[in-house]
């Protein structure tokens, strides 16, 4: 695994990786995700993948070894530089399981895709209860994305004190 070159971007734990993973089912057969090709753990084939990924044909087979590279690879290149964004937005003051959902969210649909949804807005705005409320409505059409936000919504409300309506603070060694 490749993990140790997050830590410039901070990284979305072990827990949420294996979540994600449970989540987006392995297919190591290249399949139609939409309007996109995808393969391994929900990776949508882009002209930026390196070139052994972006040449895949739909129905192409790789092996799980390849997979777990894809994988690592987006954690590298699509979710730890989206929550480096993200974290430039909203601060670094959050529990873990903050970024976790978030970072679950961007490797769902994009840094971009998780900026324009009303859930975001909400949450940056500190509107925190109403963005637990609309969080399992965000782009949750296709089956099984009900069950994603759930379990992002878990991972999100994580060190949430309802009673004062603000997250516990993370002592700033804890970055």
């Amino acid at each position: 695994m490749i993990w140790s070159s997050l830590s410039a971007y901070g990284q979305i734990s072990d827990e949420m990786k294996h979540t994600i993973k449970q989540l987006e089912r392995l297919s190591l057969e290249v399949y139609m995700d939409g309007l996109y090709r995808a393969v391994g753990y929900g990776h949508r084939l882009k002209d930026t993948d390196v070139s052994w990924v972006r040449e895949l044909e739909l129905y192409d087979e790789i092996s799980v070894e390849a997979a777990e590279i894809i994988f690592d690879l987006d954690m590298i290149y699509l979710v730890g530089p989206g929550l480096a964004e993200i974290r430039k937005e909203i601060g670094w003051n959050y529990p873990p399981g903050v970024y976790d959902a978030l970072g679950s969210l961007i490797y769902n649909m994009g840094l971009s895709g998780l900026r324009e949804t009303e859930f975001y807005r909400l949450f940056k705005n500190r509107r925190y209860e109403e963005s637990f409320k609309e969080l399992p409505r965000t782009k949750s059409r296709q089956p099984g994305l009900f069950d994603r936000r759930m379990k992002e919504l878990d991972f999100l409300m994580r060190g949430f004190d309802f009673s004062t309506g603000r997250y516990h603070p993370v002592p700033k060694s804890g970055r």
